[in-house]
């Protein structure tokens, strides 16, 4: 319990398991224990595989299991257990293989998407990021934003991230309405702001500590650029005909390469 108490790494583990508990009644429970178990299963064996084969030992597989549980909310739960395999092993090999300085420079999860886009044309089904009723301040969905807020406080609190979030979801909201939805109310930009999809994206994926810059002020940079690479992959997807992955997933993934150059 101490250590749980301590490392952050556990408490995010412990977040994404009870959210995908209470939304795992958004698809067929076999299906979802089947997506749960591969994801699982193959992310900490190729984490295990690589690690002994770097360093020769075999470290515990935190980073790995988060991975998974990640990838267990958002792929596609009709994906077949070789194309899971696939997500899995780009996944981790990003992790352990293109680094800087023994940081990994991609999020591993958003690059094992986008490598199973390129050789499938599979698109990430995000089916956890939805609620159970429609109306956001109900009983139904309160587990779910306890979880979102949980998952916050943890990605951006413990992890000191907070400043990525934040300067996110207020470009994205901004840009979203401006160029997507050209609506600029007040209820429009609060249910944007809203919109659980997003907020999962905005506070568990973007935040990944190693891919992150640690300055408040290069946080508020990198949360609005990938930002406003969201909003222009998006309307790029709705208005033309260029194939283009998951918007969400290629923004955070330009916006990774940039923080790696700027560093270099």
């Amino acid at each position: 319990m101490q250590k749980l108490n301590q490392d952050p790494r556990l408490q995010l583990i412990v977040g994404l398991v009870f959210f995908f508990v209470f939304t795992i009644q958004n698809i067929p429970t076999q299906q979802g224990t089947e997506l749960l178990t591969f994801c699982v299963l193959f992310c900490l064996v190729f984490d295990v595989i690589f690690s002994y084969w770097k360093l020769k030992k075999v470290i515990p597989p935190y980073s790995a299991l988060i991975t998974a549980l990640i990838l267990a909310l958002v792929v596609d739960p009709v994906a077949g257990w070789h194309k899971i395999a696939i997500i899995s092993f780009f996944a981790i090999a990003s992790k352990h293989f293109i680094q800087r300085s023994s940081k990994h420079i991609f999020n591993p999860a958003a690059f094992g998407l986008l490598l199973v886009w390129l050789i499938f044309n599979e698109y990430p089904a995000w089916w956890a990021a939805s609620l159970n009723s429609p109306q956001l301040l109900s009983l139904l969905n309160l587990p779910i934003l306890l979880m979102l807020g949980f998952i916050f406080w943890v990605s951006g609190f413990k992890f000191k991230r907070y400043y990525v979030v934040l300067s996110y979801l207020l470009t994205f909201g901004l840009l979203f309405e401006l160029f997507i939805s050209f609506n600029s109310s007040v209820e429009s930009f609060a249910r944007t702001l809203t919109n659980v999809g997003m907020l999962f994206f905005a506070f568990l994926m973007l935040p990944e500590p190693k891919t992150t810059p640690i300055k408040n002020r290069q946080q508020i940079i990198y949360g609005s650029l990938i930002a406003a690479l969201n909003v222009g992959f998006t309307y790029l997807t709705l208005n033309t005909n260029l194939p283009i992955p998951d918007a969400s997933v290629a923004a955070l993934l330009v916006g990774n390469l940039v923080h790696f150059a700027r560093l270099e």
